[in-house]
């Protein structure tokens, strides 16, 4: 059975890309687009992994990300986050919000996968 991967990105070029490449490589991918949607989604459907944007309307990735950390059903689940932003705080700020990992964008297909593969 194919895992189960949550991609969250509030550019849907981003998500159509990164979802077909998920796919190629026989994941199972559900796809959200704001914070409040990704907390949605997870209780619907429990993914293996959430990929998760950091910058997103309304609720950005590490609230999203400290919610699911907080919560019993939840907080086992790895959340690697991603983002294009390119400050020197951003990895402790990941920690605290409970982030297993942070990527920065753009990142390679190949790159990608071997992080995902990781979980």
């Amino acid at each position: 059975m194919a895992k189960v991967i949550l991609l969250a990105d509030d550019e849907p070029d981003t998500v159509m890309i990164v979802r077909e490449r998920l796919k190629k490589a026989g994941y199972d991918v559900i796809s959200a687009f704001t914070g409040d949607e990704v907390l949605q989604k997870v209780e619907e459907r429990t993914p293996d992994l959430i990929l998760l944007d950091i910058v997103m309307p309304g609720m950005n990735g590490y609230r999203v990300c400290h919610r699911l950390k907080e919560r019993e059903n939840t907080k086992g689940i790895p959340v690697i986050l991603f983002t294009a932003l390119q400050k020197n705080d951003l990895l402790s700020t990941a920690q605290a919000s409970g982030a297993d990992m942070i990527i920065s964008k753009p990142f390679e297909a190949e790159e990608l996968l071997r992080v995902v593969k990781q979980f």
